[in-house]
């Protein structure tokens, strides 16, 4: 069965033709007609650009339909193969974190930690275990993972801040910036 190609209109979604016989059957159509892949290129292009926003609401339409199934599968591939989506995820942190090469390495990043108050920078909460190494400047806007760029945050803050900036974060808090400041300088002392 390998050796015949898939033709979903097929009742088997099997081509009639094998791979081999079906190279040589689509060489001799083509070269008995010369120009026409020349005209079906152009025809093709012309119908596209014409029904271009049909095209577009049928391609979303069926994606949408799909969605469902996709985030199934994926959800079903991540149980069944749980190293390679952990291998997956390291390297994708590690792709985002070698943006510059100032980057912190794990261990630079654990003696940076056993420095720092575990008290959120942001709402000057003590976070004992609780705590995140957030990115002041955002990986993903562009921030470098180096040690003057990482802050303690608890864990609601830096759900807050996601990847806002730090001015656009602060500005939509109610928590005023003085308070948060007076409350640091108290516990530190």
């Amino acid at each position: 069965m390998a050796e015949f190609s898939v033709k979903r209109s097929a009742r088997d979604g099997q081509n009639f033709y094998c791979k081999k016989c079906e190279v040589v059957r689509v060489a001799a159509y083509t070269s008995s007609r010369p120009g026409h892949a020349a005209r079906k290129s152009a025809y093709d292009k012309a119908r596209n650009i014409k029904k271009a926003d049909e095209i577009r609401t049928k391609s979303r339409a069926r994606y949408a339909l799909d969605s469902a199934k996709r985030v199934m599968a994926a959800a079903v591939w991540a149980k069944e193969n749980p190293e390679a989506r952990r291998a997956i995820a390291n390297a994708y942190k590690g792709r985002r974190r070698a943006q510059c090469e100032a980057g912190m390495s794990g261990r630079e990043l654990r003696l940076w930690l056993r420095e720092q108050m575990m008290i959120c920078s942001y709402c000057a909460a003590w976070c004992d275990r609780h705590y995140q190494v957030d990115h002041i400047a955002p990986l993903s806007r562009g921030g470098h993972h180096a040690e003057d760029n990482l802050t303690i945050a608890c864990p609601t803050c830096n759900g807050q801040k996601s990847n806002k900036s730090l001015l656009f974060f602060l500005l939509g808090r109610k928590v005023e910036r003085n308070t948060v400041t007076s409350e640091i300088r108290s516990v530190a002392a």
